[in-house]
């Protein structure tokens, strides 16, 4: 799973040695909103020159690929393994099964395996919102989705708060709904706050929700996020404690019980400590 993903515009490309080198835990190449129209076809061929690059293989890269007719073109530009590609405003079945098979042709033309490029889509809008089953039942790629607050802001007219109101229930919709649907937890939208309280803030809230992982625009962001979506040691101990001393009392038909410091298990208690201790103590 990835804490940190750092974007970088194809149009600098001297950002992206900085960024493979880095601590981000992924990169994501952007061709849509940080490209200027008129320097799209540019930011297609620096893609190309990109990921053919020794810089490539350091670490896991995404493409943010254009959500409308372009994207084709964009994938298109795709010249060697990536991790997998973000397709903005998706809403369409119909674009997002078109997508796939955009996907499928560049892999055979890269002799890869089938599949092997990860389709995630943004919920950038109230529609691609509520038909975020339509999109996952047209690709099988489709492992989590991304969400896109700016966009989802102005789209239903919402009002920005400090406590990030006006994206609260998509933020819930979105994991409850990837969960219901199967998926991984969605990733924590792209933020510009630089203060470090504010941002750790955020990406906890977001976490206590069903979030896993943010973008971010900034190297001095990554840092703070990576921090946020670790589990802190004292965390790690009370989950492995709790599948100890539920899993010592099994045997005796023990389902629920007091732990030493008056905390009560059960089983649902039991199977997310159990979860959280597969996916963090490595």
């Amino acid at each position: 799973m990835f804490r940190s993903y750092l974007y970088v515009p194809a149009t600098r490309p001297e950002f992206f040695p900085k960024a493979a080198v880095g601590d981000a835990d992924a990169i994501v190449i952007d061709l849509e909103d940080a490209v200027a129209p008129n320097a799209k076809q540019q930011a297609r061929e620096n893609l190309s020159q990109l990921l053919l690059s020794e810089y490539a293989n350091h670490k896991p890269v995404f493409v943010r690929v254009n959500g409308d007719e372009q994207v084709f073109d964009d994938i298109k530009a795709i010249s060697a393994q990536i991790a997998g590609i973000r397709l903005p405003k998706c809403e369409c079945a119909d674009t997002t099964r078109a997508v796939d098979k955009a996907l499928l042709d560049v892999e055979q033309k890269l002799g890869l395996m089938e599949g092997s490029i990860e389709l995630i889509p943004m919920v950038e809008t109230a529609r691609g919102l509520f038909l975020m089953d339509d999109v996952v039942a047209a690709s099988s790629r489709i492992k989590r989705f991304d969400f896109g607050a700016g966009d989802y802001d102005r789209d239903i007219g919402g009002r920005k708060t400090p406590e990030r109101l006006e994206t609260l229930f998509a933020r819930g919709y979105i994991a409850s709904r990837s969960r219901f649907l199967g998926l991984e937890r969605p990733l924590g939208h792209v933020t510009s706050i630089m203060d470090p309280d504010t941002l750790h803030r955020i990406c906890k809230e977001d976490s206590s929700i069903g979030f896993f992982g943010r973008s971010c625009i900034h190297p001095k962001q990554v840092a703070i996020i990576n921090n946020a979506f670790n589990p802190t040691e004292q965390e790690l101990a009370k989950a492995r404690s709790i599948v100890e001393h539920f899993e010592a009392r099994a045997d005796g038909g023990t389902g629920a019980f007091f732990m030493p410091d008056n905390s009560f298990v059960d089983m649902a208690t039991y199977r997310r400590a159990k979860k959280f201790v597969a996916e963090f103590d490595k």
